[in-house]
C-alpha cells in the first residue's frame, strides 16, 4: 500500500511538472514597445528637433522709420516698399512718430528649416521663389497695416510660372509648423527695375504675417515614398525631411508611428522620377545625428538610412546650409 502512495506521489509530480512546461512554452514572446516612437509627435513647442532647429535662426533684419514717410528696402534677394503713414494701431488710431519694423526671410533651404517652412499646402505641394514674415511695433504696441494701404514685396522671379501670394498657416504639426494658402486678396504681378531690368514677382500684402512668393508643383506620376530608420531614431526625437535637388521644393515628412516610417503624408503624393535628397535629423541622449539618402523616386519607394551619424551643432549646420 505504502508503495502505491509513494509512486502515485511521484507521478502526480511529474504530471503537473509536464503540464507546468507546456503552458509556459505555448506563452508568447511579448517584445516591450519602441519607446522611440509614439502614436502623437510632440508639438512643436515639445519637440526636442525642433527646438534644436529654431535654436540657428539668424538674427532678425530690424529697421525703424517714420510712419508718415515709410521706407523701400533693398535686401537682394527681396525688396520691400513701405508707403507712407502705412500702420495703425490694432484699434484703427493712428500712428505717428517712429515705428519698427522687423523681417525675418527664408529663401534657402536652412532658413527654412530653422523657420520650420516647408513648401506645401493641406492638399499639395509648392515651389517657392522666398518667403518672408513682417512684424511691425511702435513701443510695446504691435501694429497692423491701414485699410487702403499695401506693402509691396519684390521676389527674384526664377521662372515663367503662375506664381501666387500664400498666407502663413500655423499648424501642431512638428515636421510642417507652418503650412500656406492662397490668399486671394493679395495682387500679385511682375514687374522688373533697375538697369538690368531683372523680372520680379510682386506681392502687394495688407497684413503683417508670413508670406510665401509659390507656384503649385503640380507634376505627373504621383506616388508615396517611405523613409526607414535605424530602431533608436523614431518620431519623438527625430525629423525628417524631403529636399527636391533641381526646384525649389522642400517639405518635412509626416510620421507612420504604427509601421515606424516617415512619409509624405496623406494629403499629397510626390511625382516618380524627380531627384530628392532624404534627411533624418535627431536628438538623443544630449548627442545630436543626422542622416540622409539621395534618390530618384520611384512608384511606392520605401528608402532606408541604415546608419545615423552623430555632429555638432557647427556641424548639423554646415551641412543644413550646404543643402
Amino acid at each position: 500500500m505504502l508503495t502505491r502512495l509513494i509512486c502515485a506521489a511521484f507521478l502526480s509530480i511529474f504530471l503537473l511538472n509536464s503540464c507546468q512546461k507546456e503552458v509556459s512554452g505555448e506563452l508568447p514572446i511579448v517584445t516591450p514597445p519602441n519607446t522611440n516612437w509614439n502614436s502623437v509627435t510632440p508639438s512643436p513647442s515639445t519637440h526636442i528637433v525642433r527646438q534644436l532647429l529654431s535654436s540657428f535662426r539668424p538674427p532678425d533684419i530690424n529697421n525703424s522709420f517714420l510712419n508718415s514717410t515709410g521706407i523701400f528696402l533693398n535686401l537682394g534677394e527681396l525688396a520691400v516698399g513701405v508707403p507712407a503713414s502705412c500702420f495703425v494701431k490694432q484699434d484703427n488710431s493712428p500712428v505717428t512718430g517712429m515705428v519698427d519694423l522687423k523681417l525675418q526671410k527664408a529663401f534657402k533651404y536652412a532658413e527654412m528649416l530653422y523657420y520650420g517652412l516647408g513648401t506645401v499646402t493641406n492638399n499639395g505641394l509648392l515651389s517657392t521663389d522666398g518667403m518672408v514674415n513682417l512684424i511691425a511695433t511702435q513701443g510695446t504696441d504691435v501694429l497692423k497695416i491701414a485699410s487702403g494701404k499695401k506693402i509691396e514685396l519684390y521676389f527674384t522671379r526664377s521662372s515663367a510660372n503662375n506664381y501666387l501670394g500664400f498666407a502663413g498657416v500655423t499648424t501642431n504639426n512638428s515636421a510642417n509648423p507652418i503650412s500656406w494658402s492662397v490668399n486671394t486678396q493679395w495682387q500679385v504681378d511682375s514687374t522688373s527695375f533697375g538697369q538690368g531690368g531683372v523680372l520680379l514677382n510682386r506681392i502687394k500684402i495688407d497684413s503683417c504675417q508670413w508670406v510665401n512668393c509659390d507656384y503649385f508643383y503640380n507634376q505627373p506620376n504621383p506616388t508615396n515614398i517611405y523613409l526607414k530608420l535605424p530602431a533608436a531614431f523614431g518620431n519623438t526625437n527625430t525629423l525628417c525631411y524631403m529636399v527636391f535637388r533641381t526646384d525649389k521644393v522642400m517639405s518635412g515628412m509626416y510620421s507612420d508611428a504604427a509601421n515606424e516610417r516617415f512619409f509624405q503624408g496623406t494629403n499629397y503624393k510626390v511625382p516618380i522620377g524627380k531627384n530628392v535628397r532624404l534627411i533624418a535629423i535627431s536628438k538623443k541622449d544630449n548627442k545630436i545625428f543626422y542622416g540622409f539618402a539621395d534618390v530618384v523616386i520611384s512608384a511606392d519607394q520605401t528608402v532606408t538610412i541604415s546608419t545615423m551619424e552623430e555632429v555638432t551643432e557647427t556641424d548639423l549646420q554646415i551641412r543644413l546650409i550646404a543643402l
